[in-house]
């Protein structure tokens, strides 16, 4: 994908302004994620389907690669149910760096970067999932809790330190992006881009509940800029941003509609298809499918490697333009 500076990163900046006039209801948070299932939100993972049809030479293949996918989420499953708290602890960890090297200024759009990008990526993703920890610890907690709960597992009970070391995450997340910022041929204007997305995504879990945080997050900045960059494997994504966003859409929709289907049973199995039951199984579905999601998408390799072919850090899945 191509560095393209989004205006989603906006995004986060207006909703703590508007938080801190008006208090947003927990419910509204739901509707975000429920609102992520059609929009941007499930559609960039299921053009997985897409990207490894595309980059795949011949159908086998991509079978293959489908069914490796396939048993990464069930193998993430498992690990929910039998344990359900070192799960969960490495989904959110795993998140923060996707998060992070998916939307930073100096990692989105490369395939291959050194150490210190890799930190920075992570840094930023560090605040976005610990903030909420922060001012709001039992609500961010609570979802995952209900999905162990209904995966017939139990969570550890966060303690009551759980803000301060949360915020003590947030302290190394931000040392990591001044670091990198302090490093040579960094512009003003992607030390401003960072800085702003990181100070508007601290005002917005502070300002509004957990899930709307996150989901706003989720869905107009790192989802949408993923749909905004993402390229179609071994030819070049359109001119037009927004035209690459629906091209995305579009070619999702094979795994779209059985993901949503998915979605939609988990939720009426949980108790019926409301919002909240809804935003639970999409957060249930989100634990089993990042990590494959991941590392079709941000390969692991070493600085010298960047101008080779891309390879991915498991023998089956192949990789692609991000």
């Amino acid at each position: 994908m191509a560095n393209v500076n989004t205006a989603p990163q906006l995004v986060p900046l207006f909703f703590s302004s508007f938080g801190s006039l008006v208090t947003i209801p927990e419910p509204v948070g739901e509707w975000v994620w429920c609102l992520g299932l059609l929009f941007a939100g499930m559609p960039h993972g299921a053009y997985d389907l897409a990207a490894i049809r595309k980059s795949s030479v011949g159908p086998r293949r991509a079978l293959y690669c489908s069914a490796l996918y396939t048993a990464m989420m069930i193998l993430c499953g498992a690990g929910l149910v039998l344990f359900p708290t070192p799960t969960v602890a490495l989904f959110l960890l795993l998140t923060a760096y996707h998060f992070g090297t998916g939307d930073s200024v100096w990692t989105r759009g490369r395939a291959r970067f050194g150490i210190g990008d890799h930190l920075a990526g992570l840094g930023r993703g560090l605040v976005v999932i610990a903030a909420p920890f922060v001012f709001h610890p039992a609500e961010s907690w609570r979802p995952f809790a209900q999905i162990a709960h209904s995966a017939r597992a139990d969570l550890t009970t966060p303690p009551e330190s759980a803000p301060t070391v949360a915020a003590c995450i947030i302290l190394v997340g931000i040392c990591l992006t001044l670091a990198r910022m302090l490093r040579p041929g960094t512009t003003l204007k992607h030390a401003g881009e960072e800085w702003l997305t990181i100070l508007a995504v601290l005002a917005l879990s502070a300002m509004t509940p957990p899930l709307f945080a996150v989901g706003v997050y989720f869905v107009a900045v790192h989802a949408f800029g993923h749909c905004i960059r993402a390229t179609t494997p071994g030819g070049p994504a359109p001119a037009r941003p927004l035209l690459n966003v629906w091209r995305v859409h579009v070619e999702s929709l094979p795994l779209l509609v059985p993901s949503i289907a998915i979605v939609l049973v988990a939720a009426w199995l949980h108790g019926g298809v409301t919002p909240g039951d809804v935003t639970l199984a999409f957060l249930g579905f989100c634990v089993l499918a990042t990590l494959p999601h991941h590392m079709l998408w941000h390969p692991i390799g070493t600085p010298q490697e960047r101008a080779a072919p891309v390879r991915s850090v498991s023998p089956g899945l192949p990789n692609v333009g991000t």
